[in-house]
This record gives C-alpha cells, structure tokens and sequence, in this order.
C-alpha cells in the first residue's frame, strides 16, 4: 500500500474529524509542528491531496460512502500555548 508524502509540510497531526450525519462529508482538522510553509499553504496542499487521502481511507474502512474530505487548520495548540504563557507571565510577576 502506498502512503501519502507531506514531509514538504511539516510534521502534521490529525486532530480531530467531524463526519456529517449522512457520512459523505468530513471535516479533517490538523496542526503542524515544524511547519515549513505558511499554514495557509500547508492547509491548501492538504486540500490539493483529498482525492488521495480518500483513495487511500477508501480501502481502509467499510462504509458504503468514502467522505469528501476538507482539511482545516485546528489552532487549539498554539492557542494553548499563548494561554499557557499568559500564565507564566502572570506567575512571573507575582
């Protein structure tokens, strides 16, 4: 079985998917650490290789539909992180 290069990308992480009720649509949330491009980039190219991740989920599950996939950027860790250091800072100063 083939996988799906995105070393060019980063280090992505698949977050969390939300399927509609009807299981033809899922929204893939990702992060990337380490990104080497732009978010705004990483997330069209994500978007550019739907067609292959589906193929590739395709043969994977059992389900009558394969989803159409749309890749969104999921900013909960680096909002995390800037609470995180909000925190620090207020511990700092105390």
């Amino acid at each position: 079985m083939q996988h799906i290069d995105l070393s060019e990308l980063g280090f992505i992480t698949f977050s969390h998917v939300s399927i509609s009720t009807d299981l033809k649509y899922a929204k893939v949330f990702f992060s990337v650490v380490q990104n080497k491009l732009p978010i705004n980039k990483v997330e069209d190219a994500l978007n550019s290789k739907a067609k292959a991740f589906r193929k590739y989920l395709g043969r994977m599950i059992r389900i009558k539909f394969t989803p159409d996939l749309k890749f969104y950027f999921d900013d909960t860790f680096s909002y995390s992180e800037k609470i995180e250091n909000i925190f620090q800072n207020i511990d700092s100063k105390d």
